[in-house]
């Protein structure tokens, strides 16, 4: 069986992405008339995609690989990719904001 173009090498460098993404600071939730108010609310990354940082730098550095940290969402979900960086990834980690289908135009425009 032969590898693919992309294959990796066993033993060789791993390239691994982390997905992650932005959840609530319990404590900054507040109900208004039995509605949750959104302005106002602190985000944070949820404790599982920072596990998963974690993890995927350490193999990355481990193998001499990289760690590429992906999100989506709005502009501020930019800061979840900031907090990604502190934890080690430096040189290691690649981060990249992917636009929410909000911000996107569908269908794209006919040419």
């Amino acid at each position: 069986m032969s590898a693919g173009a992309g294959a990796r090498r066993p033993g060789g460098p791993l390239r691994v992405a982390a997905l992650v993404k932005q959840v609530p600071v319990p404590e900054s939730l507040r109900l208004q008339d039995g509605r949750l108010v959104r302005t106002g609310v602190t985000f944070e990354m949820n404790a599982y995609c920072r596990r998963a940082v974690s993890q995927g730098v350490r193999l990355a550095r481990d193998t001499g690989g990289s760690c590429t940290v992906v999100t989506l969402g709005p502009p501020s979900a930019e800061d979840v990719l900031r907090e990604a960086g502190p934890g080690g990834p430096t040189k290691d980690c690649t981060c990249a904001t992917v636009p929410s289908p909000a911000q996107t135009r569908w269908p794209p425009p006919a040419r």
